[in-house]
C-alpha cells in the first residue's frame, strides 16, 4: 500500500480534526446519498464495515455522512493531505507560464486509495479511510474550480482554484472558489438527513447521468471545461448577476448527480473486485432522468 495512507492513518490516530471547507457538507451528503441509493446489496455490507472501523475510534459517522470527514482535517497538521481535494490544471490567460503542478492531487489521492482498498495486506483502518477518501474527493472533483487554476500577471501563481479571484459583495461568497462551493446558494448548511435524502431523490429524477465512464481523468476533464466556460463568466470584484447565479445552481445540481452516479459506479465495481468477481461498467442501477443536462463538455 501507497506509504502516504499508512502515513495518513498514524496522523488520525495521534491528533483530533478540525473544520475545513469545500464542496459544502451539504453537498457532499447529497452525492454520497446518491452514490450509496444505488450500490448492490454486498457492496453496502462491505463499505458500511469498514467505515464501522473507525467509528470505533472516533465520532460516529453513517456511510453518508463519512463522505465530508475529510473536511474535519483541515488543519496545520494535516497540510501534507491537502492538495488531495483538489488537481490544479492551470489555465494561462496571457501567457503567463503557469508553475509546475504539485506531485500529489485529487487523482493521485483516488488512485492511492483503491490500490489500498484492493491491497490484500492493507489494515482495516487502512481500507476504512481509503474508502474515506474516496467518498470525499470524488465530489471535490465535480466541483469545477477543484480542477483548475487560473495564471495570469496579477496571479502569476495561479489563483488557486478562484480562491485569489475576488468577488463584489453578495450574500453566498466574497471568492469565486467560495461561490461555487456553496453552489452559487443552493447549497444550505446543517441540513437533516430526511432532506438530504430528498433533495437526492429530487436531482436524480431531474437530472440524466452522465455515460457510465470509470477513467477519473475524464471526470476531472469535465469539470475543468466547465469551470473554464461557465465559472469564469464573471469578472474579477464583480457582484453575480441573476443569470450567473442560475447558471452556477443549475450546474451545481448537475455535478452533484455525476458525482453520484460516478461515485456508485466505482464503489460498485472496486467492491465486485474485493469479492473478485467480474464487473461490466453498463450494470449501473441508477436510471437517468430527464434529459436537464447544461454541457456536454467536450475532451
Amino acid at each position: 500500500m501507497q506509504r502516504t495512507l499508512k502515513f495518513f492513518v498514524l496522523f488520525i490516530a495521534l491528533f483530533q480534526a478540525t473544520p475545513g471547507f469545500s464542496w459544502s457538507a451539504t453537498g457532499h451528503r447529497i452525492i454520497a446519498q446518491i452514490a450509496y441509493d444505488h450500490l448492490n446489496p454486498r457492496a453496502k455490507r462491505h463499505y458500511a464495515h469498514l467505515n464501522q472501523s473507525l467509528n470505533q475510534e472516533q465520532r460516529r459517522y453513517t456511510l453518508v455522512a463519512a463522505s465530508v470527514w475529510m473536511d474535519t482535517l483541515f488543519d496545520p497538521r494535516y497540510l501534507a493531505f491537502k492538495p488531495m481535494h483538489y488537481i490544479d490544471i492551470p489555465e494561462s490567460v496571457d501567457g503567463t507560464p503557469v508553475p509546475k503542478p504539485a506531485a500529489m492531487n485529487a487523482v493521485v489521492a483516488v488512485q492511492q486509495a483503491k490500490e489500498t482498498l484492493r491491497d490484500p495486506d492493507a489494515t482495516l483502518d487502512e481500507k476504512a479511510i481509503a474508502l474515506r477518501i474516496i467518498l470525499h474527493v470524488v465530489g471535490d472533483i465535480h466541483q469545477p474550480l477543484h480542477t483548475i487554476t487560473q495564471v495570469s500577471h496579477a496571479h502569476p501563481k495561479g489563483d488557486r482554484g478562484g480562491n485569489d479571484f475576488h468577488l463584489g459583495k453578495n450574500k453566498v461568497g466574497n471568492n469565486l472558489h467560495r461561490y461555487w462551493d456553496k453552489g452559487g446558494g443552493f447549497l444550505v448548511p446543517k441540513i437533516s438527513p430526511s432532506l438530504v435524502r430528498q433533495l437526492a431523490k429530487k436531482l436524480e429524477a431531474e437530472w440524466s447521468c452522465p455515460t457510465p465512464d470509470l477513467e477519473i481523468m475524464h471526470w476531472v476533464q469535465d469539470s475543468h471545461a466547465l469551470a473554464r466556460q461557465y465559472a469564469y463568466a464573471i469578472e474579477e470584484n464583480s457582484v453575480p448577476s441573476f443569470a450567473y447565479e442560475q447558471t452556477t445552481q443549475r450546474l451545481t445540481q448537475q455535478q452533484l448527480v455525476y458525482a453520484g452516479c460516478r461515485l456508485s459506479l466505482l464503489l460498485n465495481h472496486l467492491a465486485f473486485d474485493h469479492f473478485h468477481k467480474p464487473f461490466d461498467p453498463s450494470d449501473m442501477s441508477i436510471k437517468a432522468g430527464n434529459k436537464n443536462k447544461i454541457t456536454s463538455a467536450k475532451r
